[in-house]
C-alpha cells in the first residue's frame, strides 16, 4: 500500500467535520461573490488534497472527461506546496490544478513590510477563502511588536485583499494546540490579554467564563506558569482566545471588521492537540478602530467548542 493510501486510511474523523465547515464557507463565497481574476480558494492541501477532492465530489467543480480541471476553472483553486513529492502527487490526482511550489511565506514575500508579491502571485493572495491548515504550533517573539510568522503572513494577505478593488474574504486557520515562545514573549502575551480585561468588562466576563476564573487568575493575575507549561486543554483554550485577538489587534486599524464564526479545538491523548478557526473579514469605512476591535475580540466567544469524532459540543450555545 502506498504511503498516501495509508495516510488516507488513518484520517482523523474530527478533520472530516472541519472540512465540512470549510466547504460551507467556500460554498457561501462561491454563491455570494462574483469572481474577477482572484481565485475562489487558496489552500495548503498536502499531497492528498482532501479538501480539493471534497469540492469536486460535492459538485462545486466539475472535471473534464479526462479528469482535469476545466479551462474556465483553472486558477479558481490555488494550492501551496513546497514538497516535491507532494507536488507530483497533486499533479497526478488533479491535472490542471494551479500549484505554487514554494512555502507560504515566499508567496507573500516574507514577514517584512517592504517586499510584496506581484503579478500572478499577488492575484493568488486575494482568494476569497484562504485556508492555512498548518502543521505547526504558535511560534514567534514579541519585542517592539508581535512577530509571529503565521500572523505576519495573515497580515500581508489582509493588506493584499485591501488593495483596490478591496475584497471581503474568509480565513480558515488551523494550528497545533501548542506554544513555543520565550519567557519575555510569554509575559507580553499575558499583558496583551490583561490589558483588554482591564479596558473591557464584557471581555473580562467572557474570558472568565471561557477559561474559568482559576485559570484566568493563574495566567493573567498571579502568573504562576508559562502558557506552554499548562495542560493540553488549557493551552488549546488559551490559543482560542489569543490567536483571533492577535489577528484583530494587527488588523483592526486597517479597515477590516473581523468576525470569528467558528472557534474549535480537538485532539485528546494520544493524538495531537489541534485548534481551528473560521474568521470573516469585511471591509468597512467606519472610522472607529477601537469599536471595531472590541467587536472583533468579543466575537471570539460567539461560537466555540470541542469536536469529538464527528460531533461538536458548542459550549457557547448551551
Amino acid at each position: 500500500m502506498r504511503a498516501v493510501d495509508v495516510a488516507m486510511a488513518q484520517e482523523r474523523p474530527e478533520k472530516g467535520f472541519v472540512r465540512d465547515l470549510w466547504y460551507e464557507e467556500i460554498r457561501r463565497a462561491a454563491d455570494e461573490f462574483e469572481l474577477g481574476d482572484e481565485p475562489l480558494y487558496l489552500t495548503l492541501p498536502g499531497a492528498l488534497g482532501h479538501d480539493i477532492q471534497m469540492l469536486i465530489d460535492r459538485g462545486l467543480f466539475v472535471l473534464t472527461e479526462v479528469a482535469s480541471f476545466r479551462e474556465e476553472d483553472q486558477g479558481r483553486i490555488v494550492a501551496i506546496e513546497s514538497n516535491n513529492a507532494a507536488v507530483i502527487e497533486l499533479q497526478r490526482r488533479y491535472p490542471g490544478l494551479k500549484i505554487y511550489e514554494h512555502p507560504l511565506l515566499n508567496l507573500v514575500q516574507g514577514q517584512g513590510p517592504f517586499a510584496w508579491p506581484d503579478g500572478e502571485n499577488a492575484v493568488f493572495c486575494r482568494a476569497r477563502v484562504v485556508n492555512l491548515d498548518l502543521n505547526s504550533p504558535l511560534m514567534g517573539t514579541w519585542g517592539a511588536a508581535p512577530k509571529f510568522p503565521v500572523l505576519s503572513a495573515i497580515a500581508k494577505l489582509s493588506q493584499l485583499h485591501a488593495r483596490d478593488p478591496a475584497l471581503d474574504w474568509t480565513l480558515c486557520l488551523t494550528l497545533h494546540g501548542e506554544v513555543e515562545v520565550d519567557q519575555d514573549t510569554d509575559e507580553r502575551l499575558k499583558d496583551f490579554v490583561k490589558d483588554n480585561m482591564t479596558r473591557d468588562a464584557f471581555f473580562a466576563c467572557q474570558l472568565n467564563r471561557f477559561l474559568g476564573k482559576d485559570l484566568t487568575d493563574q495566567l493573567f493575575v498571579h502568573r504562576t506558569c508559562m502558557i506552554q507549561e499548562m495542560d493540553r486543554e488549557q493551552i488549546q483554550r488559551t490559543l482560542m482566545v489569543l490567536i483571533p485577538k492577535l489577528i484583530a489587534h494587527l488588523l483592526h486599524s486597517e479597515g477590516w471588521e473581523i468576525e470569528t464564526t467558528k472557534n474549535l479545538r480537538y485532539g485528546d491523548e494520544p493524538t495531537a492537540p489541534i485548534v481551528t478557526w473560521i474568521m470573516r473579514f469585511r471591509r468597512t469605512s467606519r472610522a472607529q478602530p477601537n469599536q471595531i476591535y472590541s467587536q472583533a475580540i468579543n466575537s471570539i466567544f460567539d461560537s466555540y467548542g470541542k469536536i469529538v469524532d464527528t460531533e461538536p459540543t458548542w459550549e457557547s450555545l448551551q
